[in-house]
């Protein structure tokens, strides 16, 4: 009986440092209050990484005298450093970082025309020699707003056919079709779905984000 309750005495307090060791949080953006799920909780330099869950709440090694950088896509990186009088909970808040992703634009000297040599050929060679220079997941991590807008409509309606439709039951059916932006065919759209999203991309560690808005 003595041994049993020695051996329930040791696994307490084994369970009890254990716990002692660790951290545990929740991150949230600092201006909304929101949790920020699969944020990234690095200790650099030591090779140990950690990701929140998708209600931002996380649990990691508490090691004295490291640095933790806490990150997430669109926000700034957070580095704290872990002591033995840091709270083994904690509530971390990450300041968004907006940053705006400027064009780029390819120009090509005027040459004199040639049969054997088009300007145009030679610019798309430039575009096509640049493209991995320029492109856009060369970036740490990037954010924009997309704009989709889906339409289903019965197309090469004839003027003929709207006449004979057009009846007192069906006018406001004949009210709504509309010339297509590309043919300018007359088309009658049945349903139009609209979409403004925001696109949120993290290079390392790789993580893509839809945010419809």
């Amino acid at each position: 009986m003595k041994r049993l309750k020695s051996l329930f005495i040791l696994l307490l307090l084994s369970t009890l440092m254990a716990s002692a060791q660790q951290i545990t949080g929740v991150i949230v953006d600092e201006a909304t209050g929101d949790s920020i799920p699969l944020a990234s909780i690095r200790y650099k330099g030591h090779g140990k990484s950690y990701v929140s869950d998708n209600g931002g709440r996380f649990t990691i090694e508490k090691h004295d005298g490291w640095y933790a950088t806490f990150s997430a896509v669109g926000y700034q990186d957070l580095k704290l450093l872990i002591g033995t009088n840091s709270p083994n909970h904690m509530r971390i808040t990450l300041k968004p970082d907006t940053k705006s992703l400027s064009g780029v634009t390819v120009k090509s000297k005027r040459k004199r025309y040639k049969r054997k040599e088009n300007p145009a050929v030679a610019l798309m060679r430039r575009v096509i020699a640049a493209k991995k220079r320029t492109d856009i997941e060369n970036h740490d991590f990037f954010q924009y707003a997309k704009y989709q807008k889906l339409t289903l409509a019965v197309n090469d309606i004839s003027p003929k056919e709207l006449e004979r439709k057009g009846t007192k039951k069906t006018n406001w059916m004949v009210n709504q079709v509309e010339a297509c932006p590309y043919n300018n065919k007359l088309i009658m759209p049945v349903m139009v779905d609209e979409t403004i999203s925001r696109q949120i991309y993290r290079k390392d560690p790789h993580s893509e984000k839809t945010i419809i808005v």
